[in-house]
C-alpha cells in the first residue's frame, strides 16, 4: 500500500511540474563549438572563458551562475546537474527586451574561416529574436596566436555581435501568421578541412529570421537542461515546418562565396513533404567589418511566403470538401486548431455548428480555391445546419461558453 502511495505522490509532483510556468530568467549558455578541432579548443580554453565572463558583465546586472541561483531558490540538483549548471550564467539584462531571453555564443569553422558571434532566443519556445556573426580568416587567427591577441580579437568580435544582435531583437515584428520554421541537416560530416555545416545552417537561420518566425535548434540540449533545472514544463513551441538541408563544399573560396545546397521542405504535423527536393545556390557575403550575411534564393523565399500566406492568423478556416456530415477545412493544427474546438458559421439565413474531430495531410491531395494544395488541414463534424453547408464557407470559433450554465440560456 505504501508503494502505491509513493507512486501517487510522484504523479502529483509530476503534474504540478507540468502546470508550472517558465521563470522570468535571462540565461547565458556555454559556448557551442561545432567543427572546431579539439586542439584549438584546448589552446583557446582560457581565452574563451575570459571572453564569456566579459560577455556576462556586458549583458547582465549582477550576473551569477545557475547553480548559485538554484541554491537560492531551494532547487535540489544532482552532482552532475550542479557541475553542468555552473557553466550557465543568469541575470537581469542591462538592455531589457520585450521578453526574457537565452544567449547562445557560437565559435565554429567553415572552410578557412572561424565564425564567432551569438544569438538571442526567446525563453518561450527558443524562437530566434536576433543574431549576428563575424568571420576571422585562419591566417589572421594564426597571427593572433603568435602575438597573443586571441582574447582581444574574441572580445572585440563578440561585443560587436552582441550590439547588433540586440538591435535586431529590438526591431518589432508583429506575429501575423502561425508559420514557424526550423532547420536541420540531411548529412553532417564535420571534417577539419571543411568545417561544420551547422555554421551554414545558423547563418541561413539568421537571414530567415529577418522575414519569418524561426526556431533555433542549435541550443536544444542546453535549453532542455535549463528547463529540467528550473522545474519548468518541458513542452515548447513546436515548429510548423522544417527545412532539411545538405550543403555541398564550395570549390571557389573567393568572396562573395557561392554555396550550393539541396533541401526538402516538410510540414511537421504529419511529417509529409510540401515540395520535393530542390537545389539552390546561396551567396555568402563577407563585409568590410567581417560580418557575414547569407542571401536567400528568390525561389525559396517565394515558396516560404506562399506557405506563410496560408497560415495567416487574421484569416479563418474555409470549407474545401464536404463528405456528408464531415467538412474538410483548409487550416489545421499548424494554424492553431485543436481536437474538440467548436466552430460556427452564421448569417441571417443559416447557422452551422460543429467541432473538430480529426486532421488530414497532403495525401488527400485537396486544393484551395486558388489551386494550391493543402498540406495539412482539419476535419469538422457538423452537429447542426447540415442543409446549409457548401464549399467556400468560412468558420470562426464558437463564442458559446462550455459547459453551458444551468438553466440554459439561448445562444446563437
Amino acid at each position: 500500500m505504501a508503494s502505491y502511495k509513493g507512486i501517487f505522490i510522484l504523479l502529483l509532483a509530476f503534474s504540478s511540474h507540468l502546470k508550472g510556468e517558465e521563470s522570468a530568467l535571462n540565461v547565458l549558455f556555454p559556448w557551442q563549438t561545432p567543427g572546431i578541432d579539439g586542439q584549438i579548443i584546448a589552446f583557446a580554453k582560457d581565452d574563451l572563458k575570459k571572453v564569456r565572463r566579459g560577455l556576462s558583465k556586458a549583458l547582465f546586472n549582477n550576473p551569477q551562475n545557475l547553480d548559485v541561483f538554484a541554491k537560492k531558490q531551494n532547487l535540489n540538483l544532482t552532482l552532475n546537474a550542479k557541475r553542468r549548471s555552473s557553466k550557465f550564467i543568469t541575470g537581469e539584462l542591462k538592455e531589457p527586451l520585450s521578453e526574457k531571453v537565452m544567449i547562445q555564443p557560437l565559435f565554429c569553422y567553415i572552410k578557412n574561416q572561424y565564425l564567432i558571434g551569438l544569438s538571442l532566443l526567446s525563453r518561450k519556445g527558443a524562437m530566434l529574436l536576433g543574431a549576428h556573426y563575424k568571420a576571422i580568416d585562419t591566417k589572421e587567427w594564426q597571427k593572433a596566436i603568435k602575438e597573443d591577441r586571441v582574447a582581444k580579437i574574441l572580445l572585440e568580435t563578440i561585443e560587436d555581435s552582441r550590439q547588433k544582435a540586440f538591435l535586431m531583437a529590438q526591431t518589432s515584428r508583429k506575429k501575423e501568421n502561425a508559420l514557424k520554421i526550423s532547420l536541420d541537416l540531411a548529412h553532417n560530416n564535420p571534417r577539419q578541412t571543411i568545417g561544420s555545416k551547422k555554421c551554414l545552417n545558423q547563418l541561413l537561420l539568421t537571414s530567415l529570421a529577418a522575414k519569418f518566425q524561426v526556431k533555433e535548434t542549435q541550443s536544444y540540449h542546453d535549453h532542455l537542461f535549463l528547463k529540467r533545472v528550473l522545474k519548468e514544463p518541458l513542452a515548447s513551441k513546436r515548429a510548423t515546418s522544417i527545412l532539411l538541408l545538405d550543403w555541398h563544399p564550395p570549390k571557389d573560396l573567393t568572396w562573395p562565396r557561392k554555396l550550393k545546397a539541396s533541401y526538402r521542405y516538410s510540414e511537421t504535423v504529419f511529417g509529409t513533404r510540401v515540395f520535393d527536393e530542390l537545389k539552390e545556390e546561396f551567396t555568402l557575403l563577407k563585409k568590410e567589418d567581417r560580418s557575414l550575411e547569407m542571401s536567400l534564393p528568390p525561389s525559396l523565399l517565394a515558396r516560404l511566403e506562399k506557405e506563410e500566406n496560408h497560415l495567416r492568423l487574421n484569416e479563418r478556416p474555409k470549407a474545401i470538401k464536404i463528405d456528408r456530415a464531415w467538412v474538410y477545412l483548409d487550416r489545421g493544427r499548424a494554424w492553431g486548431l485543436k481536437m474538440k474546438d467548436r466552430l460556427i458559421y452564421q448569417n441571417n439565413e443559416a447557422t452551422i455548428k460543429g467541432h473538430i474531430v480529426g486532421f488530414f495531410g497532403a495525401k488527400l491531395a485537396l486544393e484551395r480555391e486558388d489551386g494550391s494544395r493543402v498540406s495539412e488541414g482539419a476535419i469538422m463534424y457538423m452537429r447542426t445546419g447540415r442543409e446549409f453547408i457548401k464549399k467556400g464557407l468560412v468558420f470562426d470559433f464558437d463564442p458559446t461558453a462550455f459547459p453551458a450554465a444551468w438553466p440554459p440560456e439561448k445562444t446563437p
